[in-house]
């Protein structure tokens, strides 16, 4: 079983889609998804050495009710890097040494393939690709060295080089105007020249709806406090809800 994690180290990022785990508005901040900090600091610091994919998403789902406060995105489009990582799916004794390695620890794949932990001091190989490691434990009734099942998962990273980011941060209503914001960033640094302050009238009664860049925006309910919407894609714009 394949899970995805997700470690963001971006700002003024929400991603309630891509996992239920991460349904966080943190527009505004530097953020970790789905671990500790010192785990993202670690990851950043030895990104070099673990193998890495680049990947791209965007979130809310199309068609899905959403909400958020002001200053939160409301739409994001961006691309990341991803580290493959596996979780322990048992606990088991250090052949080297006292002590438990807990179900659940996670472990990164270096650039040599093997999977290694935080510090880097203990390393797994699954030679044989049959989802356990190969003589990396000891049974904890036995004391016999033996193989150690885990799951595979990914933790996702801020990307390395040219990482984009295109957002729609919601700005707040008032006297029957809904405001809109617009901004995209290359590795972190805003581009002024494709940034926008946008404004909608507000229907009086019913949905408000409004387009940009080939999405389509419906508005449920906006006010101080959030707004409520569902946001369709380019295609299902095209295509109809």
């Amino acid at each position: 079983m394949k899970r995805v994690t997700t470690i963001a180290l971006i700002c003024s990022l929400s991603v309630p889609t891509l996992a239920q785990a991460v349904d966080k508005r943190v527009a505004g901040l530097g953020l970790l998804f789905g671990a500790a900090a010192g785990v993202g600091s670690y990851l950043q610091a030895r990104r070099t050495q673990f193998i890495t994919k680049r990947g791209s998403a965007s979130f809310p789902a199309s068609g899905e009710v959403a909400s958020a406060a002001p200053g939160e995105a409301i739409y994001a489009d961006y691309n990341f890097d991803a580290v493959k990582t596996a979780r322990m799916s048992v606990d088991f004794g250090l052949i080297n040494g006292v002590g438990i390695m807990r179900k659940g620890t996670v472990v990164y794949q270096m650039l040599n393939g093997k999977f290694c932990d935080e510090k880097g001091s203990r390393c797994f190989e699954d030679k044989n690709q049959d989802g356990t490691f190969d003589d990396a434990g000891r049974d904890r009734k036995t004391s016999k060295i033996v193989d150690i099942p885990y799951e595979l998962d990914e933790v996702r990273l801020d990307a390395s080089d040219e990482g984009f980011r295109a957002e729609l941060v919601y700005q707040g209503a008032g006297g029957g105007i809904l405001r809109i914001g617009y901004r995209e960033f290359v590795n972190d640094m805003a581009r002024p020249a494709f940034s926008q302050e946008l404004t909608y009238d507000l229907s009086p009664s019913g949905v408000t709806e409004f387009a940009f860049q080939g999405l389509r925006i419906e508005v449920l309910s906006a006010g101080n406090m959030k707004i409520e919407y569902r946001l369709f894609t380019p295609q299902e714009v095209q295509e109809g809800p």
